[in-house]
């Protein structure tokens, strides 16, 4: 325009605009719109089952199991169901020794069944049918804390495209743009069923592409809006990042005089 080049060679967008002050060769490469966003890291689910619980409550539990077998045995051998029993084979079977009591203590916790081995005296049920309503509360919370720790974990689904509701109404919480001034930002600008796509980036655009695409990385913007061309090479040379959805307003590249 001031006349100090005869020629822009360059991924230049035709566009009306542009059109009104240099003329352009016919296109050299087509090309569209499409969106850069950063790939999702698939998290390790090998321990999710232990979410529920913080490690010191899933230590008391633990300690629990062990506290409450000792404490059947004991109960069940100083009682006078244990302690003056008669010393027969049949008896001896019968009692309640402590590994038998800590097969009591882990059945009920995970409802696997508790085997032969039942307290027999009135204290050490009364210590059994106490452990087994605790069992029953912890068991519940656990059931319910992990079902809403599977549905939390499902990673968040890829943008679909430019019809994706995350951007066709946009939240402060999901944050999108483009480059200033640019032609992306000007196809935005004058389409009115795009127009609150374009409020909302109008906040957030940058200075250029290469300030974006960082931005992307480094988590401080969610999704990029430019030149197919551009994002596809920028996703092949960076392993983090990767376009997604259909191309869209497609235009060509040419060169300006």
């Amino acid at each position: 325009l001031s006349g100090l080049a005869d020629m822009i060679v360059a991924p230049l967008t035709i566009n009306n605009e542009r059109a009104q002050y240099i003329e352009f060769s016919k296109p050299f490469k087509y090309q569209g719109l499409t969106i850069l966003v950063k790939k999702e890291i698939p998290r390790s689910t090998l321990g999710s089952f232990m979410q529920p619980f913080q490690s010191t409550l899933w230590l008391l539990v633990g300690l629990s199991v062990h506290v409450v077998a000792v404490m059947l045995y004991l109960l069940d051998r100083f009682s006078p169901f244990g302690r003056f029993k008669v010393n027969s084979e049949e008896e001896e079977e019968d009692a309640l020794t402590l590994s038998s009591a800590m097969w009591f203590s882990w059945g009920v916790l995970l409802n696997s069944g508790i085997g032969e081995g039942a307290p027999r005296s009135f204290s050490a049920r009364i210590l059994g049918m106490v452990w087994a309503g605790f069992a029953m509360i912890i068991v519940a919370s656990y059931t319910a804390n992990l079902a809403a720790f599977l549905v939390l974990d499902r990673p968040e689904e890829r943008i679909t495209g430019i019809n994706d509701p995350r951007l066709r109404n946009p939240s402060d919480k999901f944050i999108y743009a483009t480059v200033k001034q640019s032609s992306v930002d000007i196809y935005f600008r004058r389409q009115v069923e795009l127009s609150t796509m374009y409020r909302h980036m109008e906040k957030h655009n940058y200075e250029s592409a290469a300030e974006a695409i960082q931005a992307v990385r480094d988590n401080k913007l969610h999704a990029f809006i430019w030149d197919s061309a551009v994002l596809e090479f920028e996703a092949s040379q960076k392993c983090d990042l990767v376009t997604t959805g259909e191309l869209f307003f497609r235009s060509g590249f040419g060169i300006g005089m």
